[in-house]
């Protein structure tokens, strides 16, 4: 059975976005929780050119149906013209973790 659980990832140039990140998020209650880690070595091609950065990367815990709020509040506050938001489902979770996830998910589909 198939949990309604999701975990996205998206990768920042330091820990002030990665905060102002995960705060908009949250108190947005389109979050549950969110992870830092930090001096990520990245090295990618952006343009043609072969980069290399040191970021701050975020795992965002959610439900899968809100991701297209998570990726909105990411976009619009994101420093990158282009923010990689990947999305991972969970399938499979311990049952006190899915129980952690769905509560303050479930409070928040009360006051809307």
């Amino acid at each position: 059975m198939k949990n309604k659980f999701a975990v996205i990832t998206v990768n920042t140039p330091n820990q002030k976005t990665a905060r102002a990140l995960a705060n908009a998020l949250l108190k947005n209650r389109t979050a549950v929780s969110v992870n830092f880690i930090k001096n990520i070595d990245a090295i990618y091609y952006w343009k043609g050119k072969l980069c290399r950065a040191k970021e701050v990367m975020l795992l965002i815990k959610t439900a899968r149906s809100k991701y297209k709020e998570v990726e909105k509040i990411i976009k619009l506050n994101h420093p990158y013209e282009v923010p990689e938001i990947l999305c991972f489902f969970a399938d499979a979770a311990s049952k006190e973790t899915l129980l952690w996830l769905d509560e303050p998910l479930a409070a928040a589909e009360i006051k809307e």
